[in-house]
């Protein structure tokens, strides 16, 4: 029961704050009384998705709203916590199986 309440609040914490932390580390650290091993474990058995692959996957749909409103393309991709414009778009790519390009075009009335 202590790791299932764990990895909700884990998940509830990225989904509400998913720009709040830059790296692993510093989310390892809002659950520090709890194994590492065992939470990655459990958070992939209820989730479906190991930590870090949710994070990226919460950042990119966040990212999406960005897109949405108008920011560019360079602008996203800092705010989302890429190093590049380059990493968001193969980021984003893989995860939504086109370019933020493509996938704004698609998203215009």
């Amino acid at each position: 029961m202590y790791v299932r309440n764990s990895v909700k609040t884990l998940q509830q914490y990225m989904d509400d704050h998913p720009l709040a932390y830059k790296t692993l580390r510093e989310i390892w650290l809002l659950r520090a009384d709890a194994d590492r091993n065992m939470l990655e474990k459990a958070f992939k058995q209820i989730t479906g998705y190991g930590i870090k692959e949710y994070l990226v996957k919460v950042r990119l749909e966040q990212s999406k709203q960005y897109l949405r409103n108008g920011m560019q393309i360079k602008h996203v991709a800092t705010k989302s916590k890429y190093k590049s414009q380059s990493a968001y778009c193969t980021a984003f790519k893989r995860h939504f199986k086109r370019s933020p390009t493509d996938w704004l075009k698609d998203e215009q009335p």
